[in-house]
């Protein structure tokens, strides 16, 4: 009886708050392209892309395909998973949340630019530092307001907020146009 109350009060219950988190992190990943699709900064397009870290591709499908109504498939491969990172678990620091249980660290983050007669790469230092100051400033203003949009999103904050000093410096007007507009 023990073992059955253990399961459902926190197996299932982080099952399905993990569930919802990795829900609303791909809700806002679609959501984020969307509104970038819709704008070129510059003549430059960008895209978003999470991809599953392989370590925990498993964890994020028992996660993504967690059903209430089936749990103990899913408290079984759970276990499973929670015996193989044992060790990582249990090498926490007390007040921290094991990586293995963070989904923020289920993922691998992309941002991606396209020019209007390119495929589309994957910024990195060497990508980023090609062009202008505004130029290579707009990505960065893309994640900060894509994590602004992931913080604020179902928040109960009544007054979302940033700031921002010497804000868009170098970023000419219409690429400063349409960050403000995304």
């Amino acid at each position: 009886k023990t073992q059955d109350l253990f399961r459902r009060l926190v197996v299932e219950q982080l099952l399905g708050f993990l569930s919802r988190y990795v829900r609303d992190l791909r809700d806002m990943v679609r959501r984020v392209n969307h509104l970038l699709g819709q704008r070129a900064f510059g003549g430059c397009h960008y895209r978003l892309q999470i991809q599953e870290v392989d370590r925990y591709r498993r964890l994020v499908e028992i996660v993504e395909h967690y059903n209430p109504f089936q749990a103990e498939e899913a408290t079984r491969e759970i276990r499973l998973f929670f015996e193989d990172h044992k060790a990582d678990i249990l090498d926490t620091e007390v007040s921290a949340v094991p990586d293995a249980l963070d989904y923020r660290n289920w993922f691998h983050y992309d941002m991606r630019v396209r020019t209007a007669e390119g495929e589309g790469v994957v910024m990195d230092r060497h990508t980023k530092s090609v062009g202008s100051g505004g130029e290579q400033a707009v990505p960065n203003y893309l994640l900060i307001l894509t994590i602004a949009d992931f913080l604020y999103h179902g928040s109960r904050a009544r007054l979302q907020t940033l700031l921002f000093d010497e804000a868009f410096y170098g970023i000419d007007a219409g690429r400063r146009d349409q960050i403000l507009g995304f």
